[in-house]
């Protein structure tokens, strides 16, 4: 036989070879994740994982992967943790902090510490003669105490934001960052937050989006609320309609980080954790980490960049691109956390 008929040959059993590698690789079937996030972000990741579901990432011999986005809050989790029976493949709750109290039967590994960021801030309208002396946890609770004020932000028992409007107003009061059980029991910390609570007309009016309700008809009698930053800036073309909002930062402040964490059971697979740390990588990637601003996110590191319009846009009204150094709020033990969420569950919050 001729070098060249063997040449040919060989060249045609090797190419016979890479089609039906290409095509055996295509028919792998794909690796479905299920993704459970925090409302809070919700709308960024369900855009992320769109194009993730497009962008040909495959795990294993070449299997596709495929995320399905769950909603996921934070409190229904602390009331019913996920068994080794149905866990996600990937969670991304709205606060470490929060997350790391609540305890599951599952193996959790955090594969990413922050994906974004964004802080829960007080806003109030300018225009109009305030009854409150300062925009700051004291400002409000002297008003709140002495006169029947307007207050709104989401439900304590209900949200993850809500309940961390009450542990702000702790450290304020204990002038700490760093809270313990014994402080979130006390008594006298508990008496002066009541009137805060008291202040707010109905929690059944107020969705967990408090810049959307304030934005919204149901909120043009609130003389001051306090809620994730991200939601004052997605509502602030509509509420700027209306008000001329005044935003300012706690002391202490608590900062919503949106960790990744994969949850692994007896049932879950190697290509199933790979997969939900690919996709856990492409939500720090530039692309994914520049999207956020359009949902009023700050990266997971560092700032807004000088040029966003998002934050330039709030600047005027007191929203910061560079956020002021303090320490963040720690959270104690679950049943300190427990036990506030059912005194504020038997205040009518």
């Amino acid at each position: 036989m001729r070098r060249g008929t063997i040449f040919i040959i060989v060249f045609v059993a090797i190419a016979a070879a890479l089609v039906a590698a290409t095509t055996l690789l295509r028919s792998q079937p794909p690796v479905e994740i299920d993704v459970a996030v925090d409302p809070l972000a919700e709308p960024w990741l369900r855009a992320a994982a769109l194009e993730f579901n497009t962008s040909s990432v495959t795990v294993g011999v070449g299997r596709p992967v495929r995320v399905n986005v769950i909603a996921a809050p934070g409190m229904q989790i602390l009331n019913e943790p996920w068994s080794s029976n149905n866990p996600p493949d990937g969670w991304i709750p709205a606060w470490s902090a929060f997350a790391a109290a609540i305890r599951m039967s599952v193996s959790l590994n955090t594969e990413a510490l922050s994906l974004a960021r964004t802080p829960l801030i007080w806003m109030r309208d300018a225009s109009d003669d305030s009854p409150i002396s300062a925009l700051s946890w004291d400002g409000v609770q002297e008003a709140a105490a002495s006169n029947r004020i307007n207050i709104a932000f989401s439900a304590p028992s209900q949200s993850v934001q809500g309940f961390a409007v009450l542990l702000s107003g702790a450290a304020e009061f204990h002038g700490s960052a760093v809270l313990t059980d014994q402080q979130l029991n006390d008594s006298a910390m508990r008496q002066w937050l009541l009137p805060v609570i008291e202040c707010v007309p109905n929690f059944n009016t107020i969705s967990t989006d408090v810049g959307q309700f304030v934005a919204g008809p149901r909120g043009r009698n609130v003389d001051v609320a306090i809620g994730p930053e991200s939601q004052w800036l997605t509502s602030l073309s509509v509420l700027a309609r209306t008000y001329t909002p005044e935003f300012a930062y706690p002391d202490y402040p608590v900062m919503f980080d949106f960790p990744y964490i994969t949850l692994s059971s007896a049932q879950t697979t190697d290509d199933e954790r790979a997969a939900s740390q690919a996709f856990a990588a492409f939500l720090l990637s530039d692309a994914q980490q520049a999207a956020l601003e359009t949902h009023g996110l700050r990266p997971a590191s560092g700032e807004p960049a000088a040029t966003s319009e998002v934050f330039a846009g709030a600047e005027q009204y007191g929203i910061l691109r560079q956020l002021p150094v303090n320490q963040a709020i720690q959270l104690p033990q679950p049943s300190a956390i427990n036990g506030l969420r059912q005194w504020v569950i038997n205040n009518g919050g």
